[in-house]
């Protein structure tokens, strides 16, 4: 029977930790918009002219898009790397576990179910 040592080679386990990096980072700029509004709701008071109303909110605005394009990278990044990692995992694991039934004795497919072994699979 196949045994597992690990869930993952040291490229699938690095493919995972760099897929919750940018996790990570994802989640840390999500908040930022937030304190981002701030200041945009803030150049709206009273004793602001229109012209510099308008230089902040465009400022602020091409900032939190450049956060916002930032997302979206990190965001894909996550997923691409997670993706992968563990999906050569899962199919490790599948294919160990397929060598291990067809490594068991004739009365082990007596006892149990034909259809058993392609739902588990």
């Amino acid at each position: 029977m196949a045994k597992l040592t690990s869930l993952g080679t040291k490229s699938e386990r690095i493919s995972l930790y760099i897929g919750w990096i940018f996790a990570g980072i994802t989640g840390a700029v999500i908040p930022s918009f937030i304190f981002m509004l701030g200041p945009v709701f803030d150049s709206f008071g009273p004793g602001q002219s229109k012209e510099d109303s308008l230089n902040s909110v465009g400022l602020f605005a091409g900032i939190i898009g450049c956060l916002a394009v930032g997302v979206w990278i990190t965001s894909y990044m996550q997923h691409a790397f997670l993706t992968k990692g563990s999906i050569l995992i899962t199919n490790r694991i599948r294919n160990a576990y397929l060598s291990a039934v067809l490594s068991q004795e004739s009365a082990w497919y007596d006892m149990n179910e034909y259809t058993a072994m392609a739902s588990r699979i």
